[in-house]
């Protein structure tokens, strides 16, 4: 298994993005395809473990004999080795190689989840691939911050608005919202937007956008 981190922005964790990441790891030997096997040449069954992919080892000790079943350190287990050993990765099935892929991250992701790729990581020899780990990291805004499913944002208005109300703009992650400001508000109220926040991830609808206002007092 491999485990990578990607970092997103906060807008592309709301709404979601592909990311392509960079790896460097043992995969599947594309001359031979991983069987290990030159052009041409066939498989035998291993001499040391007659191609059975374990060895038996008698250790004697003060309590009697014990009989211990490993792996064949010569097949890794497969049972089977090349007639003649495949040029590129020497007979392992595997090479050190450099590849991109693309990973899709869903929306409504937040930061320290972990997304599984199934038979993405590297690819064992004499067995199966394992699996990419994408570990996700959400940078921090300036203007948002995230509570579950919900957006908080602040904005701030002089007291004579406060007090008269007054239609003004709010940025959220859909873009500039008008926000209704009632007479008499007072320094703390939260105006609540349905569904502007983020989407559920594997699910239906969005959180709210909750703007707390703050009235501005003057000096003098």
């Amino acid at each position: 298994d491999l485990q990578v981190g990607v970092d997103l922005s906060f807008k592309e964790a709301v709404f979601g993005v592909e990311k392509k990441i960079r790896l460097d790891l043992q995969d599947v030997c594309k001359t031979c395809d991983g069987d290990g096997a030159a052009k041409g040449s066939k498989l035998i069954d291993c001499k040391t473990c007659d191609g059975k992919g374990q060895v038996v080892r008698t250790q004697n000790t003060f309590l009697g004999s014990f009989q211990q079943a490993t792996i064949c350190p010569t097949c890794h287990g497969r049972g089977q080795m090349p007639e003649e050993r495949c040029i590129t990765c020497h007979g392992e099935g595997v090479t050190n190689q450099s590849k991109e892929i693309t990973v899709k991250i869903p929306a409504g992701i937040d930061n320290g989840a972990t997304i599984r790729l199934p038979g993405r990581g590297e690819a064992a020899i004499g067995g199966a691939k394992g699996d990419l780990y994408v570990h996700v990291r959400v940078k921090h805004d300036r203007q948002f911050n995230r509570q579950g499913y919900d957006i908080l944002s602040q904005v701030t208005i002089p007291m004579t608005q406060a007090a008269l109300g007054t239609e003004t703009e709010v940025k959220t992650v859909d873009g500039d919202v008008t926000i209704k400001i009632p007479a008499g508000t007072q320094s703390g109220k939260v105006i609540r937007l349905s569904d502007r926040g983020v989407p559920h991830v594997n699910g239906r609808g969005r959180g709210s956008h909750l703007v707390e206002v703050t009235v501005e007092i003057p000096h003098k």
